[in-house]
């Protein structure tokens, strides 16, 4: 078994550090001070080359929600993640993701949501298989208004 580690936050110094105390990967979070950029790639080919660090990637989910009655919310949820995958591909296989959640809007109607989750699911699994890497719901804590608790 390898054990990854995760943060929001990481240097090249921090990378040694945790690379000596024995992890054997990094799980990035992409997004916000990990965002999808050449920065990014850098670090992580340093972390695979220099440390053989295994690479999965958190998908963005800050203000995203893959179950969003809001369409354009939707859209720019499957987007982010998308480019995440695209992106990332070449260095991580598995690909870790939020289920989605009732939000205000969908909290009258969640039927609807869990279609929008499910086709969102559906959508982003066909990406994957293209890319030939896994997506992976994320086990979330067991709170009233996330989906896939159940079922």
């Amino acid at each position: 078994m390898n054990v990854y580690f995760s943060s929001a936050l990481i240097d090249v110094t921090q990378l040694e550090e945790l690379a000596n105390v024995g992890f054997q990967g990094w799980e990035v979070i992409a997004e916000g001070p990990q965002k999808l950029d050449q920065d990014l790639i850098s670090l992580i080919e340093y972390a695979e080359s220099s440390f053989g660090l295994g690479i999965s990637v958190h998908t963005p989910f800050s203000d995203l929600n893959i179950a969003s009655l809001n369409v354009p919310i939707w859209q720019e949820t499957l987007r982010q993640i998308e480019a995440a995958i695209e992106g990332l591909a070449d260095h991580a296989r598995i690909f870790v993701i939020h289920p989605g959640y009732v939000s205000p809007l969908a909290a009258f109607c969640t039927e609807k949501a869990l279609v929008k989750n499910k086709q969102a699911l559906t959508r982003l699994v066909q990406r994957a298989k293209e890319y030939q890497v896994t997506v992976t719901v994320e086990n979330m804590v067991n709170v009233d208004f996330l989906l896939g608790r159940s079922s």
